[in-house]
């Protein structure tokens, strides 16, 4: 298993002895390591069932090739325990197992790990187990070795969906702004494909798009008897409150008059065609109850696929989350908008249609009689296919680029899915916006909406015009916004004392629960993945009860997050002049614990600096097993920090003059400056560091002035607020240059 390949291979020799069904052959670029060119190969796709320990049989869709790669060293056992004694062997592997289903087997309903004596790790995995080293993280190449089933007595339930998604929030908040983007070639034909069958219908005003499949639909079941196994679950639920079976018919019967949905006669249809499973979603609250439906494309029939997997996810073409943050930040006046129901504004082509049928009641108050039960199919997109987010993104990709105006490319790299943000630098400015968005997203069938913005004379301009009242409150891309006051928050879990019992699942759920982008209180989160890190080392199973000194400490931990929302300015800028510049400063230290980096904005005019502002912060912990020296990690942090900058530099629309990394140790420093033949480890970081900020002033700062310091090792939330240099950088940062 390899987890930086992003498909799954299979030699030809393995699939002759499968006796596998191939499809056309077809040519595959491959880029091989430290290669700027690819080679091309004939391959030819299989689809390969697998039997899991797990007793599920997942379908993975495969590319078969010659030849992986020469004879390996394979370590193997026949049975793990924590004193196994191993061998090795040679052999080719067969199956190289990627990103696209690499995850999706590590994790089981009893997944863990065991240490044992030499240092490696036993993997308890859907797959079986499998023995890896201490690279086994999330940032580094991961080789490991598939052994012998074996099964053990040490259950560890958990529910695979929820662990996944906390795992990977969990990895993915730490690496915003630091990590690669990856590039992959079955994105860039799901794309082609789309610009090649898009369609815009001028006198509808709608854009009209197909299911972008990635085989043959002929593949695919038709699900019909577990669509309407599913469908009368859901009406037995609703039915228990009639008052939500009302609201959930409501919702069909509106789509049904604005044609986003249609009625289907079986016997006039009787081609190719999929059935989806839906189900409803309530959300209660004091003031109403919402309820909203929700398709299943993962639902599929034992042995066969689903329409989620045979669907291309396509590119993610959305700008960075951070990003467009970062740039909320530095406009005198924000406004956010959102377009109403997005995903049901684009169309599908009549060809893809049938895939998308559904069963529902013509009338709720007769039940679910032959009679009374009605087969509808989507018009337009429906929100729970893998492929939905790609094909709204690139529907409104398409329509911008297409209109290309300066509007149109401001609003294309502030738009996050349905939500879209511009920085106004006046009313006048924010007052033509309002008229030009409308009518940019009207041109597309699109209905731009809820206005927000902190202009007081703004928000009654568009109050006046929309007919409603904008909210005091809003969330912008999960961080909260007081428009009154122009001011951002960040929420901790509030810890409320009782007699329940803490697991390495609940600390994982409330660590994993802070989102927080900026990283304006990781010194204080850090603290909490220090204590869950020491958890995995412990080899604590998932639901095992936290033994009574661990217990005390977790307690401890969560007790001094006593204040539960900490506010900043939105605006980080005074007023602009002509001589306006910016300047960014990277603070970088490291620990024992963990390796950070912490960015500030300074503004100047002229000679004098108006002040300095917190950015973004980004930490890792430290690798335990084996432990890297301090120099190393301090060499990490600059990595990050140099990183950092570049991504600031690629983020932020402002004149940057000056980009300055600080870092105190003297050591890592004398690495960037150095010609001196320097170990390999050593050596590839420096590499990324001068990549990534060619321009950048490496300079020294004492340990005590480092705001970095605290983020390395981390703090109370109490003291981080009264932490000065932490929210505005050191003073020396006022300061002229030359002092």
């Amino acid at each position: 298993m390899r987890r930086r390949a992003s498909q799954t291979y299979i030699t030809n020799d393995v699939a002759k002895d499968l006796q596998l069904r191939p499809s056309p052959s077809r040519n595959l670029d491959m880029y091989t390591f430290g290669s700027e060119t690819p080679i091309t190969i004939k391959a030819t796709e299989h689809l390969v069932g697998l039997c899991c320990k797990d007793n599920t049989k997942p379908t993975l869709r495969v590319q078969a090739i010659p030849l992986l790669t020469k004879q390996m060293k394979w370590t193997i056992a026949t049975n793990l325990t924590s004193t196994t004694t191993l061998s090795t062997k040679s052999s080719k592997p067969g199956i190289l197992i990627g990103m696209d289903y690499f995850w999706d087997l590590i994790f089981s309903n009893d997944f863990y790990i065991t240490t044992i004596e030499n240092g490696l790790r036993i993997l308890h995995t859907r797959i079986g187990d499998i023995i890896a080293d201490n690279a086994f993280r999330y940032d580094r190449k991961i080789y490991l070795s598939l052994c012998r089933h074996t099964y053990t007595t040490t259950a560890n339930p958990t529910r695979h969906s929820e662990l996944l998604k906390l795992v990977e929030k969990f990895w993915n908040n730490e690496s915003i702004g630091i990590m690669d983007d990856p590039n992959e070639s079955e994105d860039d034909k799901c794309l082609q494909d789309f610009y090649d069958s898009v369609i815009y219908k001028k006198d509808e005003r709608r854009y009209s798009v197909k299911l972008p499949f990635k085989v043959s639909p002929s593949e695919l079941p038709s699900n019909k008897d577990i669509a309407f196994s599913r469908f009368l679950s859901n009406v037995r639920m609703l039915q228990k409150n009639p008052e939500y079976l009302k609201k959930y018919h409501a919702i069909f019967t509106e789509q049904l008059q604005r044609k986003i949905i249609e009625e289907v006669d079986e016997k006039a249809h009787s081609g190719q065609c999929h059935y989806l499973a839906h189900h409803g979603v309530i959300t209660e609250s004091k003031k109403h109850t919402k309820i909203r439906c929700v398709f299943d494309g993962s639902a599929k029939k034992k042995g066969f696929a689903s329409l989620n997997e045979v669907l291309y996810k396509g590119p993610n073409l959305l700008p960075d989350l951070l990003g467009i943050l970062l740039r909320a930040r530095t406009t005198p006046i924000l406004i956010t908008s959102d377009i109403e129901k997005a995903f049901l504004m684009v169309e599908l082509q009549n060809e893809s249609r049938d895939f998308t049928r559904f069963f529902w009641l013509k009338d709720p108050a007769q039940g679910t009689t032959k009679t009374n039960v009605s087969i509808y199919r989507f018009r337009r997109v429906p929100f729970g296919l893998i492929s939905s987010p790609f094909l709204l993104a690139a529907t409104i990709h398409y329509h911008l680029t297409t209109t290309n105006t300066p509007l149109s490319t401001n609003i294309l790299r502030n738009t996050y899915v349905d939500n879209v943000f511009y920085g106004a630098s006046s009313f006048e400015d924010g007052k033509n916006f309002y008229i030009s968005s409308k009518k940019v997203f009207d041109d597309a069938g699109m209905n731009l909406r809820d206005y927000s913005s902190n202009s007081r004379e703004l928000n009654s301009y568009i109050n006046e015009k929309e007919g409603n009242k904008v909210d005091e409150y809003v969330k912008i891309l999960g961080i909260g916004w007081n428009i009154i006051t122009d001011e951002l928050d960040i929420k901790l879990p509030i810890y409320i004392a009782d007699d329940s019992i803490w697991t390495k699942r609940k600390v994982l759920q409330k660590v994993a629960s802070i989102y927080d982008p900026f990283g304006w209180i990781s010194p204080t989160t850090l603290i909490g993945k220090i204590f869950l890190q020491k958890l995995w080392m412990n080899n604590l199973s998932w639901d095992q009860a936290l033994p009574d000194h661990l217990n005390e400490e977790w307690i401890t931990i969560i007790s001094s997050w006593r204040i539960p929302i900490v506010k900043r300015p939105r605006h980080l800028l005074s007023e602009k002049t002509a001589d306006t510049r910016y300047e960014i400063h990277v603070f970088t230290d490291a620990s024992q614990d963990a390796y950070a980096a912490v960015s500030y904005l300074v503004e100047t005019q002229g000679c004098h600096r108006n002040g300095s502002s917190l950015l973004v912060a980004k930490s890792r912990l430290s690798s335990k097993k084996p432990k890297t020296t301090i120099p190393k990690l301090e060499l990490m942090a600059l990595t990050i920090g140099a990183k950092l900058i570049q991504y600031l530099r690629n983020q932020l629309d402002l004149p940057i003059d000056k980009e300055f990394i600080w870092c105190d140790s003297r050591v890592a420093l004398d690495w960037t400056r150095t010609h001196k033949e320097l170990p390999a480890f050593v050596r590839n970081r420096v590499r990324t560091i001068k990549a990534a900020a060619p321009n950048a002033t490496f300079l020294h700062v004492p340990g005590l002035a480092n705001p970095a310091d605290v983020a390395s090792r981390g703090c109370t939330i109490n003291s981080l607020l009264e932490n000065q240099v932490w929210w505005t950088g050191p003073q020396f940062l006022l300061q002229e240059e030359s002092s």
